[in-house]
């Protein structure tokens, strides 16, 4: 068994599953870019036990808000942002699922640089490249009006 923070490797999936939506709060499961032979590699990690989950495609993951709360952390500023932006754009999550997430990551390790970064998150950006201009402007200090 794992332990928190520890990764293991699952046995590869074949690539290609269909993607699943299973709710509002549910994110699409889609494959990851294949390997050569066609598997896809899933890193499994070990989080508190109440830690909400949901099965998508035949596998047990992370609730939205529960992936966000891992994955921020763990991102650089521009990626964390617009994985947050897609999120809220393609409606997976809401403003009060996004707060949820904050709260759920505060105490893990690497999150106390990123408490800024979760009010930066906006919907109305429409692909990861927006998400990265507005980021680097608010860094510059040119915070945009308007997207």
């Amino acid at each position: 068994m794992a332990v928190y923070g520890a990764q293991r490797r699952r046995p590869s999936t074949p690539a290609g599953r269909p993607p699943v939506t299973l709710n509002s709060c549910t994110p699409s499961l889609n494959a990851a870019s294949p390997n050569a032979d066609g598997s896809v590699d899933v890193v499994v990690r070990q989080f508190d036990s109440s830690m909400r989950t949901v099965l998508v495609g035949g596998f047990r993951v992370a609730a939205p808000e529960w992936a966000l709360a891992q994955a921020v952390p763990e991102l650089p500023h521009r990626n964390a942002v617009a994985v947050m932006d897609s999120m809220l754009r393609r409606g997976l999550i809401d403003l009060r699922c996004l707060d949820r997430a904050h709260l759920l990551a505060r105490g893990r390790r690497g999150v106390a640089r990123t408490h800024e970064w979760w009010s930066e998150a906006d919907g109305r950006a429409e692909s990861p490249l927006e998400s990265f201009g507005r980021v680097d402007c608010i860094e510059g200090g040119l915070p945009p009006d308007e997207l």
